[in-house]
C-alpha cells in the first residue's frame, strides 16, 4: 500500500513539472518575436524621417547664384477666370508685364518680388470685351494704368507667398500657392534662370471691381506662369 501510495505522489510531481515545463515555454519564445518586430518598425521610422526632410526643403536654388532676377518676358503669363452666368469660365491674361525678384539663394525666405503690369494690355481674344473691359466699368485703365504685386512674406513651410495688390488705387493683401519648378543654367542661352507656379484667388469687390455681381463670379482666380533670368 505504501508503495503505491509512493508511486502516486512520484507520477503526480512529474505531471506537475511537465506542465510548469509547458506553461514557461511560450514566455521564452515570444522575446525574439517581438525583436524581430521592433527590427522593422525602427527602419520603416527611419525612412519616413528621411522623406520628411526631402519633403522639408522643396526649394532648391543652389544651381544658380543670389542676386537679382528680371522676368524673362517671352515665358511669363499672368491668367485669371471667373464663372460667367454660371455658363462658362473665362479665361483672361494681361500681356504688358514687367517684375525683379531680389533673390537670396541661401534663404529663399529673405527674397522679394516686385510685379507692374499694363493694366490696357488685358487680352480677353475679344476686342469688343478688352475695350469693355478697359472702360470705367471695370479696369478703368485711363485713371488707373497700372497694376502692382509688392511681396510682404514668403513662407516656405507652407509653399507661400503674401503681397500687396494694387488694382484701382485700392490695396489689399494676397496670398498665392507657389511652385519652384526648376533652377539652373538655362540649356539655350546659357543664363542663370528659374521658373516658378502660382495660384490663387481673390474677391474682385475688395477692389471695387464690382460690374455685374452677383451674375457674374465675384471669385477670381488666379494662375501664373513665370520664368526669370538673371540680371546682367
Amino acid at each position: 500500500m505504501r508503495s503505491l501510495l509512493l508511486a502516486a505522489i512520484s507520477t503526480t510531481a512529474l505531471a506537475t513539472a511537465a506542465c510548469a515545463d509547458e506553461t514557461e515555454a511560450p514566455a521564452e519564445d515570444t522575446a525574439p518575436a517581438a525583436e524581430e518586430t521592433a527590427a522593422p518598425a525602427a527602419a520603416q521610422t527611419d525612412m519616413a524621417e528621411d522623406a520628411t526632410e526631402e519633403a522639408e526643403s522643396p526649394y532648391d536654388f543652389s544651381g544658380i547664384t543670389s542676386g537679382t532676377y528680371v522676368l524673362e518676358k517671352t515665358h511669363a503669363y499672368v491668367t485669371f477666370s471667373y464663372s460667367h452666368l454660371g455658363y462658362s469660365h473665362p479665361i483672361l491674361r494681361w500681356n504688358g508685364l514687367d517684375a525683379t525678384v531680389d533673390l537670396d539663394t541661401e534663404d529663399p525666405a529673405a527674397s522679394s518680388l516686385e510685379v507692374t503690369i499694363d493694366a490696357s494690355s488685358i487680352d480677353s481674344g475679344v476686342e469688343k470685351f478688352d475695350e469693355h473691359l478697359q472702360s470705367e466699368d471695370m479696369f478703368n485703365v485711363a485713371t488707373y494704368p497700372e497694376i502692382t504685386f509688392t511681396s510682404t512674406d514668403i513662407d516656405l513651410d507652407a509653399g507661400t507667398l503674401t503681397g500687396d495688390l494694387t488694382m484701382m488705387g485700392q490695396t489689399h493683401p494676397v496670398t498665392l500657392d507657389v511652385e519652384l519648378n526648376g533652377a539652373g543654367e538655362h540649356p539655350m542661352s546659357g543664363k542663370e534662370h528659374f521658373g516658378i507656379s502660382a495660384t490663387g484667388t481673390l474677391d474682385r469687390t475688395e477692389w471695387g471691381l464690382g460690374y455685374a455681381a452677383p451674375a457674374v463670379g465675384t471669385e477670381v482666380d488666379l494662375r501664373i506662369e513665370t520664368e526669370f533670368n538673371k540680371a546682367e
